[in-house]
């Protein structure tokens, strides 16, 4: 990595360094007000700048003695007091022991001590002896030296003599390399800053510096010359996560990291030793990854997507329209308003928006970020990259237009996606009416059109997926090409088929694309045996919206007796026949309610109360609501959209050798709940352990009839405690589809035999199952 690192040593034994001395136009300023001034008479006066021993802040040095030299073109601040805010520039008038001394000239209040600050910074202030000032990050190239603008050093004097003490410390490096451009060291440590905003302590002659704020590293740039020493100056501490040394060439750098602990003390120079060798990368090569960064990205680390050539768009498709922009990144995305961005490639180069929004560049810093929109909202974003042009529209709207009638707002989901739920795949009739494109419009009243990249003609959906559903720009002269075609078997009927439509303008899928999902069909809305909830205001307490409906395919076990609905003597499910979904939910009069399917689709009964149809909203719903408050059984077939509603007015225990009949109260979700008394000795001499059979009925005013529930199991057995429809044999001849709980551990104890016991009773006709429950039994 490098020939050798060198142990720290201090100033006053720095070897040759040559007198070359820069002016000092780019000191740079402390960016702190300066207070009101004092009102005191400003009058001449000169001071005297000396070396402290053979060691004194200057930017060259003596190759006699190593003892720095002063030049003419050096500038000191100057404050009146420790708390004269203002400060006063003092130039250099004369200098004297071949330069290791220098007068400097002008004008200040008298005062009874002075604080000077080299080199000089118009916003530097003092206050309590303390001196705010800046060290900064951006450095320039001096051949065995450093950066005049860098090397801060402060004083005190009583006498008008002043013995300057450095603030910094240095790094030395040299490099083999030819071509070099510049070179940047960066503490790797969370919170560790190299320069920035500071405050200077004299301390005695022993500054002390604290940071305000800063930056974790320093570059220095210009001509850079092979084998020659080039010093950062850097602010003093210690970096336990250790130095990044990076040599710029160009566009392309090498990277050197030195991961000890280094601590740096005030006046020290650490000598890097030189470098050689290492792996060259092209500073930033289009193509390479890049994400949006900074406060005004309101979705900060999306992907910027590399667009360039053919990888987004087909040049031979005769329909190609790029706006005209030069740029090969794109980015749709949600920005903040007032707060700038930039953009971050995965080495580490960043790169901004000038100020007008019409050019991209390289930046060193995030804080170098320039460019910020003035409203919130969704933009596209174009950049030609490493560096070129920029191109910024704000987005109003982002339409799905169907053969260009039909103009259908998306949805943005966000990081450049937006969607469409329940999108009709035939909007009107006529020809070509399953078209579409997608169209972008902008604030300044532009639009950009988006069609089929595929050039092969009119293919059928889905043949070439998925580089059939790939987007790219193009223009709307032709009201259908090239638009994007389903399958003839949605012209069936207009506003029968739908689906949801999502655009991909992001790099999620490697390219810009779309995908047409949840394809359903209104006539037929439900796919058998998915998820169907009901929904709407109808539903009232004890029940709220979103309640399952139970889907099965057989709602009984036809191996056991007279099981079944209610047609006697048969087991074929009816009321409507063959139906598979059931529900039992309260009702309230003359209001609407709905369903929803898991796929997100909805459905509604039909204005005569016996199909369903499909709805894409609730201001759809043809059925009016039912006639009268109460818990109802809603039946579905799924195969012929049939419907049958009824109201179930009365639910009931039945224990028919003693002739018990005990209501059970609606609870809510399909479940009733009764307190019954029961007891277990047979009235009869005959049948004896027939007095722990029992079954349950619910009465259905539309038809006068009552709906029995029984044994589910083919095995009689206490522990069977799930039921099913039964059919009425009318007579007791038969206990075969009776529910028992003969040889129950609780119920069939002696001391129930003679007296009534009481117990919790449930009947649970919901989406977990047809099941009953006992519960609390007590005497």
């Amino acid at each position: 990595m490098t020939a050798g690192e060198k142990t720290i040593k201090t100033m006053s034994a720095m070897k040759k360094i040559s007198c070359i001395i820069l002016a000092l136009g780019a000191s740079l300023a402390c960016t702190k007000e300066k207070p009101v001034e004092t009102g005191l008479p400003q009058v001449p006066m000169t001071f005297t700048a000396l070396a402290d021993g053979e060691l004194t802040t200057k930017t060259s040095l003596d190759t006699r003695d190593w003892g720095i030299v002063w030049n003419s073109s050096d500038k000191i601040t100057v404050f009146a007091g420790a708390n004269d805010l203002s400060g006063a520039e003092f130039t250099v008038s004369g200098t004297g022991r071949d330069g290791r001394e220098a007068t400097f000239g002008g004008t200040s209040e008298e005062a009874a001590e002075y604080y000077a600050l080299y080199p000089a910074q118009s916003g530097a202030t003092i206050s309590g002896g303390v001196i705010s000032a800046a060290l900064p990050s951006a450095q320039t190239a001096v051949a065995d030296s450093f950066d005049p603008a860098s090397a801060l050093s402060v004083a005190k004097s009583a006498d008008k003599n002043f013995e300057f003490k450095n603030v910094v410390a240095l790094i030395g490096i040299a490099a083999e390399h030819t071509g070099l451009t510049g070179f940047r060291i960066e503490a790797l440590g969370s919170g560790d800053v190299l320069s920035g905003s500071v405050t200077i302590d004299y301390n005695n002659g022993d500054p002390t510096v604290t940071r305000i704020s800063g930056d974790n590293y320093v570059e220095i740039t210009g001509t850079i010359a092979s084998n020659t020493k080039y010093y950062f100056s850097v602010l003093p501490g210690t970096y336990a996560s250790g130095l990044r040394v990076t040599l710029i060439k160009g566009g392309q750098y090498a990277t050197f990291t030195k991961s000890a602990s280094i601590t740096i003390g005030r006046n020290d120079i650490l000598d890097l030793g030189t470098f050689e060798g290492g792996t060259w990368k092209t500073a930033f090569a289009a193509g390479e990854a890049l994400t949006i960064q900074g406060a005004g990205a309101a979705e900060a680390g999306q992907d910027v997507a590399y667009v360039a050539g053919s990888g987004y768009w087909n040049t031979s498709e005769s329909h190609y329209l790029d706006n005209g922009d030069t740029y090969n990144y794109e980015i749709f995305t949600s920005l903040s308003a007032g707060q700038p961005f930039y953009f971050a490639a995965a080495g580490g180069e960043k790169f901004s928006i000038n100020a007008a929004g019409t050019a991209v560049s390289r930046i060193a810093r995030s804080a170098d970020a320039a460019y910020s929109v003035s409203t919130a909202g969704l933009y596209r974003i174009r950049l030609d990259l490493p560096s070129g042009d920029a191109h910024v529209k704000q987005i109003s709207r982002v339409a799905y237009s169907h053969y260009s009638v039909f103009g259908a707002d998306m949805e943005y989901v966000g990081e450049g996606v937006w969607s469409y739920h329940n999108i009709p795949l035939r909007y009107t009739g006529g020809n070509w009416n399953n078209r579409y494109k997608f169209n972008i419009h902008f604030a300044d009243g532009d639009n950009q059109y988006y069609g089929r990249m595929n050039a092969s003609g009119n293919p059928t959906y889905g043949t070439t997926a998925p580089s059939y559903f790939y987007v790219q720009p193009c223009n709307n002269t032709d009201a259908w090409e090239p638009g994007f075609k389903f399958p003839s078997m949605y012209e069936q009927d207009v506003d029968r088929y739908y689906a949801d439509v999502t655009l991909y303008m992001n790099n999620d899928k490697d390219h810009y694309t779309h995908e047409i999902t949840n394809i359903w069909d209104k006539q037929n809305p439900i796919s058998t045996g998915e998820q169907i909830t009901i929904q709407g205001t109808a539903i009232t307490s004890p029940d709220v919206a979103g309640q399952v409906m139970r889907y099965s395919t057989a709602f009984y076990n036809s191996a056991v007796p007279n099981s079944g609905d209610r047609v006697t003597g048969s087991s074929t499910m009816a009321d409507p026949a063959g139906y598979d979904y059931e529900i039992f939910t309260k009702l309230t009069k003359d209001t609407k309610f709905y369903f929803s399917t898991a796929s997100g689709h909805h459905f509604a009964i039909n204005s005569t109360g016996d199909g369903i149809v499909g709805i894409n909203t609730e201001s759809e719903i043809p059925y009016a609501g039912v006639g009268n408050d109460g818990v109802y059984r809603i039946r579905i077939n799924s195969t012929t959209n049939e419907v049958a509603l009824r109201r179930a007015e009365s639910a009931r225990y039945l224990q028919p050798d003693r002739g018990t009949n005990q209501e059970l109260s609606y609870i809510g979700n399909g479940v009733w709940r009764g307190y019954p008394a029961f007891g277990w000795t047979h009235p009869q001499s005959w049948g004896n352990s027939e007095r722990f059979k029992f079954k349950f009925q619910i009465y259905y005013n539309e038809t006068g009839t009552w709906q029995y529930y029984g044994r589910y199991e083919t095995e009689k057995s206490y522990t069977s405690t799930h039921i099913q429809p039964i059919t009425d044999t009318s007579t007791l001849a038969s206990w075969d589809n009776f529910l028992t709980v003969e040889g129950d551990p609780e119920l069939g104890k002696a001391e129930y035999q003679d007296d009534y016991g009481y117990c919790n009773m449930y009947l649970k006709l919901n989406a977990d199952g047809y099941t009953y429950e006992i519960t609390n039994i007590r005497k």
